[in-house]
């Protein structure tokens, strides 16, 4: 029998006698506390103390161990070690998420048996036993996936590793899982019907479904981190088939009363549009922008070598296409009164039609911005250089221009609703022009050695 290397290591540093001892003394110690106070008060305070144990130990202490799992190897300096190992990334993953939280999981096991037990039959009468169960286990993993994957995201970008990462991701992702559970609790105790895409669902039914899809998506994220980190090739079909289940996800929350009439499509396209904006400025911060990888993506366009394109397209530019699609797509169809020729609303003056293309224009921008700054021989800050120069596009701009009565100059800095489609459509084409010109110039200048 062929054992995970990885967990095993990990159970060989966790696992002791005196240590699983330890940890039913306490809890046994706590709840007949606890189940003392519920014979002399006659409430369910045991079961609410063994789910509050389970939040502690999977939530709380588990994210921070499996974010240690990873961080710890890069302040041992053991993690190029690893890298270079037979270990796969599954193996890797399974290894580091499971193995590092194996005791806390041994101590979320009794405080579930507990709860179970002593729990009052009303928590469980609405929803049913087992799906109560793997929902509560769902979110825990949750909650260590996104301390795992976080982890795994900054040693990508950075490796130099201090308190304040690790502080942060175990604040992320404690207050995520609480979140989650929090949200699922209270759809199970009180369920109600809603329509998704205008078919009914109960709501702790749904919960318990995105959770789990949400799962899926988190051990895949952190399979791909770790593929990176071991040199394996990767392509960005899986961040675009995560970017298009988010945009179907949230676009279906939309009322459905129009019973899929032109509105409520094209009201779709534009809530898949907004998820897509976020997501593409998500993965243009969180991955790298190597220099190095545009000269193999734009030699590769050169070459017209499918294969080697798809492997060296970032994930932000299959976000972009996706952008760029349901924006057009929203925009082409008829909504918001108007009537005729199909490509009446692209040249329109609505509101809807003029914000999304001021936010489509303003993120190709943004986009060339970063790039540019990426381009630079010193290019460390580049990052944080780009979000100081957008609170000042953003912000200081606009505020200015306000206060010395120039509104109508907002147009060049914010998706102003109130100004015709052809003015902002002008207005920011022509800073797309110059921050191409800039990465162009940049680029000639620094990185084309053809």
């Amino acid at each position: 029998m062929n054992i995970n290397p990885e967990l095993q290591r990990y159970t060989w540093l966790e696992i002791s006698i005196s240590r699983l001892l330890g940890m039913v003394w306490v809890l046994g110690f706590v709840f007949y506390l606890t189940h003392m106070a519920d014979v002399k008060f006659g409430e369910d305070i045991t079961s609410k103390f063994a789910i509050g144990f389970y939040c502690l130990l999977t939530m709380l202490w588990g994210t921070r161990l499996a974010s240690e799992s990873v961080f710890s190897e890069i302040r041992d300096h053991t993690w190029d070690f690893q890298r270079m190992s037979s270990l796969g990334p599954w193996s890797l993953a399974w290894g580091k998420l499971i193995g590092s939280t194996i005791y806390t999981w041994y101590g979320a096991l009794i405080c579930l048996i507990v709860f179970t037990v002593c729990a009052s039959d009303g928590v469980f009468e609405g929803f049913g036993f087992w799906k109560v169960i793997i929902f509560i286990i769902t979110v825990g993993l949750i909650s260590q996936c996104i301390g795992l994957f976080a982890a795994l995201l900054s040693i990508c970008k950075n490796r130099n590793v201090n308190t304040s990462s690790t502080s942060a991701i175990f604040i992320i992702g404690g207050v995520l899982g609480l979140s989650f559970l929090s949200m699922g609790w209270e759809n199970m105790e009180e369920m109600y019907y809603f329509t998704w895409y205008g078919i009914p669902f109960d709501s702790g039914r749904f919960i318990l479904g995105s959770s789990l899809m949400f799962l899926g998506w988190l051990l895949i994220g952190i399979y791909r981190l770790l593929c990176a980190e071991l040199q394996v090739k990767i392509t960005p079909v899986v961040w675009c088939s995560f970017v298009l289940f988010l945009m179907i996800y949230f676009a279906g929350f939309l009322d459905d009363s129009n019973n899929f009439g032109l509105n409520n499509i094209k009201d779709r396209f534009y809530v898949a549009f907004m998820v897509g904006i976020v997501s593409t400025y998500t993965a243009l911060l969180i991955n790298k922008k190597d220099p190095v990888a545009f000269g193999k993506l734009l030699y590769a366009l050169r070459g017209r070598d499918l294969r080697a394109i798809l492997f060296a397209t970032p994930p932000w530019l299959t976000s972009l296409g996706l952008v760029s699609f349901s924006c057009f797509v929203g925009l082409l169809l008829p909504g918001n009164g108007f009537e005729g020729h199909v490509f009446n609303p692209i040249i329109s003056n609505s509101s809807d039609n003029v914000l999304v293309m001021g936010i489509f224009l303003f993120l190709l921008r943004d986009t060339g911005l970063l790039i540019y700054f990426n381009l630079a021989k010193k290019n460390r800050r580049a990052d944080m250089l780009f979000v100081l120069n957008l609170c000042f596009l953003y912000g200081l701009l606009p505020i200015l221009a306000t206060m010395l009565n120039l509104d109508r100059l907002t147009v060049a800095f914010w998706p102003m609703t109130n100004h015709p489609m052809f003015l902002v459509v002008i207005t920011i084409s022509a800073q797309i022009l110059l921050v191409g010109w800039l990465v162009i110039h940049r680029w000639q200048q620094y990185h084309d050695l053809a």
